[in-house]
């Protein structure tokens, strides 16, 4: 729907621009016609300069994933049985340190270096019916952008990008391996600095935790 907004907004502007134009290289008796035409063309740029101003406020129209810890939150019961799989799975795959719906990345040993594959290749050691099954989880529960694991064994599942430009953000789940390798840093929120990063995590139970960024 975001799409056909942003083109019917872009058709608008330019016979708004059309509309200022002609009403003052027409002819005189059509001038009037012609301006009450324009400022009717206006009036829908209104809401859309709003848009352009505050472009968060778009969010509500462009996903039906959750926005904020609070959904994450309340989402968590419902979803934990697949995200427990998520993990599960992610721990038996545990050489791709990130597997999404149309991508995957498989690491190369410790040198936190990895390969793209944006497709089944038999290079990949993923079957084509084992990642059919991620993004079958990751369809059922709005996870869009999958999952990322370190080389600690933190699982991150991020659910999506929400705002625009550079406002944008990820709302994620993330759950903690008890303990970290050892020189390997841990990221947020497993680094333990978690703490002083206010409200943007909140911990769901155990080891689970919904957080942005």
């Amino acid at each position: 729907m975001i799409i056909w907004l942003i083109l019917a907004a872009m058709a608008d502007f330019i016979l708004f621009a059309l509309g200022l134009v002609l009403s003052f290289a027409i002819n005189k008796p059509l001038r009037p016609a012609v301006r009450i035409a324009t400022v009717l063309l206006g009036i829908p740029l209104i809401p859309t300069g709003y848009f352009i101003a505050v472009p968060d406020a778009l969010i509500p129209l462009a996903w039906n994933a959750p926005r904020n810890l609070t959904e994450l939150d309340n989402g968590f019961p419902s979803k934990r049985a697949d995200l427990e799989t998520l993990l599960r799975m992610s721990g038996e795959d545990r050489e791709f340190s990130e597997i999404a719906p149309d991508f995957v990345n498989r690491n190369a040993g410790v040198s936190g270096k990895s390969t793209k594959y944006e497709r089944p290749d038999p290079q990949i050691a993923l079957p084509r019916a084992r990642w059919d099954q991620y993004r079958s989880l990751f369809a059922h529960n709005g996870i869009k952008l999958g999952l990322m694991r370190s080389l600690n064994g933190d699982v991150l599942i991020e659910i999506d990008t929400i705002g625009l430009f550079t406002r944008g953000r990820v709302v994620a789940y993330a759950h903690c391996a008890p303990e970290a390798a050892a020189g390997v840093p841990r990221e947020f929120p497993c680094d333990h600095t978690a703490e002083a990063a206010g409200p943007s995590f909140r911990r769901l139970d155990g080891a689970w935790f919904a957080f942005e960024e």
